[in-house]
């Protein structure tokens, strides 16, 4: 029962921490505008790979004031973390792919179309 309520605890701050780096981090780079889209995909990595450490220090200490199992809750949460992180990124991500996108300006300001298929003979 000790183990079972630290893999609790250990999931729910696993859970928490990569909800908090994706609404932090990650969420902004998706729906803001693709100028210095790079600096900012590099400024959310590196940004989550310290968020993940914070928490995880964070937990660490939280095991050591809670009566449950230390093991099951640090590598749960671990785990969770970057479970929950990676989820969250690419599910909207994914659901980002599947809509449909209306002639958006390039570069140069003028809007792109997608390519047209040339009629078969």
């Amino acid at each position: 029962m000790n183990l079972f309520l630290g893999i609790l605890a250990g999931a729910a701050i696993g859970a928490l921490g990569g909800t908090l780096k994706y609404l932090l981090l990650w969420r902004p780079v998706i729906k803001g505008d693709p100028q210095h889209l790079q600096k900012k995909v590099v400024n959310a990595q590196i940004g989550g790979m310290l968020l993940n450490v914070v928490v995880l220090i964070g937990a660490y200490f939280l095991s050591e004031l809670l009566p449950w199992s230390q093991v099951g809750l640090l590598i749960t949460a671990a785990v969770s973390l970057s479970a929950t992180g990676r989820l969250t990124t690419f599910s909207k991500l994914q659901r980002m792919a599947q809509t449909p996108v209306e002639a958006s300006p390039n570069a140069a300001g003028r809007a792109t179309e997608s390519p047209q298929e040339e009629p078969a003979d």
